[in-house]
């Protein structure tokens, strides 16, 4: 997970910028970590909307879908 690690301390430097959030996205979906590789692809696609082919190939499942994976964060139960 040095990946991720790497990943997460360049998103605390520039946390507008795509290309943090990608590449958490391809470290997430190495480690077969989907839903937390879909919320990483779809913070770089509010970045930049002409990711989205890109992230597709990825092959992380449904990450364009709100409800996927992460939808019950922050929720009470």
């Amino acid at each position: 997970m040095v990946g991720v690690d790497a990943a997460w301390q360049s998103l605390r430097h520039s946390p507008v910028q795509p290309a943090p959030w990608i590449a958490l996205a391809q470290d997430y979906a190495a480690a077969g970590l989907s839903w937390q590789a879909g919320y990483a692809a779809r913070q770089a696609v509010r970045l930049d909307r002409a990711l989205a082919g890109r992230l597709d190939a990825l092959g992380i499942g449904a990450w364009r879908e709100a409800a996927a994976g992460d939808a019950g964060l922050g929720r009470a139960v």
